[in-house]
């Protein structure tokens, strides 16, 4: 009996130190999450920005939250009030000194001066009578902004001499291209291909099999996403596919929605869950209702590094941060033991200096 005891012990240990080196060489992330709960008006994130006071402004489609790190305030449109949004519905947000231009989903950009808390407004039908398309991104690049609608082109606006022109584009393009700044240069998304800009020019440069949705540069290469997955070229050499983590049901991780690029690690923001690209390997994080510290919510919309390089994950839920530097500690929550669930209660811990495969382990009582 006692050697059965034994055995059983033995087995007991195994498991643990298999399990413990596995969650230490995977090192799950620990997100903090923000919803309606927390204050936010609307659970779907659209955009975020920093302003020189260091506030974080968060887009939601139900208006334009300033987060000073425990509270948020909340600017709406109010009906006929000047000094305020245009609409509720933020598409676009983007920081530039001290003003937020600000996209909506009526076609305007809202200029906020973070300082005197006055607004102006970027009318674009006063230019084109025709003009009803929501605003879509807004590129900032020298001492411009580009403007992308969602069916109206893209429009340039001069920061300093407030000018407002449509951008003339190739009769081929569509007029739902987007124009994103990339390691400095300006490209065209248009469907299915990507298209080198400049003031005299513009060249297709890359053709897809499906349609893109983002673009941006890391480790010497451009990561090209799309509906469906994610390639790595230069341009000029040949295309090859990432491979992303196997699909389970119902998640759609080959839907590449955005990527956010930060030094040696690529963040990937897909339908189904927020991919961490790093030395040649992927980590999958998703929401798990059994882990409160897990996605808010697997269908990512937005990524945003702050000056702290903290990262802000926006879903149609809310927003997941993650602060890289205090990834410190693995995580070991509900694993399976002779068919009985071990919980995430912690009642006690207990410190040894023995040390295993060059590691020191907390026993978790």
């Amino acid at each position: 009996m006692a050697g059965h005891k034994k055995i059983r012990l033995q087995y007991f240990l195994g498991v643990w130190l298999l399990i413990s080196q596995a969650v230490v060489a995977q090192q799950p992330i620990r997100f903090q999450n923000i919803t309606v709960n927390e204050g936010l008006s609307m659970g779907t994130i659209t955009a975020f920005a920093e302003d020189a006071n260091g506030f974080i402004w968060i887009a939601t489609a139900e208006g334009l939250h300033r987060y000073d790190g425990k509270y948020l305030k909340v600017l709406k449109h109010v009906d006929g009030k000047q000094n305020s949004l245009s609409d509720s519905y933020i598409t676009s947000l983007v920081a530039v000194d001290n003003q937020l231009f600000i996209g909506n989903n009526s076609g305007i950009v809202d200029i906020y001066n973070t300082s005197t808390l006055e607004f102006e407004h970027i009318q674009i039908s006063n230019q084109d009578s025709l003009f009803d398309h929501p605003i879509n991104t807004i590129v900032p690049h020298n001492n411009y902004l580009y403007i992308n609608t969602l069916g109206g082109g893209i429009w340039k606006f001069n920061i300093t001499s407030k000018e407002l022109k449509k951008v003339k584009l190739d009769g081929k393009l569509s007029q739902n291209a987007k124009l994103v700044e990339v390691n400095k240069k300006l490209f065209l998304i248009s469907g299915y291909t990507i298209h080198s800009y400049s003031q005299s020019y513009i060249a297709e440069i890359f053709i897809a099999d499906y349609p893109i949705t983002t673009l941006a540069y890391y480790k010497s290469k451009y990561l090209v996403g799309t509906q469906r997955g994610l390639y790595t070229t230069n341009f000029t050499g040949p295309v090859s596919q990432v491979s992303l983590p196997p699909r389970k049901r119902l998640i759609r991780i080959s839907r590449i929605s955005n990527i956010l690029v930060d030094g040696e690690t690529a963040w990937i923001g897909t339908l189904g869950g927020l991919l961490e690209l790093q030395n040649g390997s992927i980590n999958h994080y998703q929401n798990n209702a059994l882990r409160p510290f897990s996605l808010v919510n697997n269908n990512v919309t937005t990524l945003f590094l702050d000056q702290n390089n903290i990262l802000w994950t926006g879903t149609i839920s809310g927003i997941s941060k993650y602060a890289p530097h205090l990834r410190k500690f693995g995580l070991l929550q509900y694993f399976d033991y002779q068919g009985t669930t071990i919980n995430n209660n912690v009642y006690c811990t207990y410190k040894t200096t023995r040390k295993i495969s060059g590691l020191v382990h907390y026993h978790l009582v």
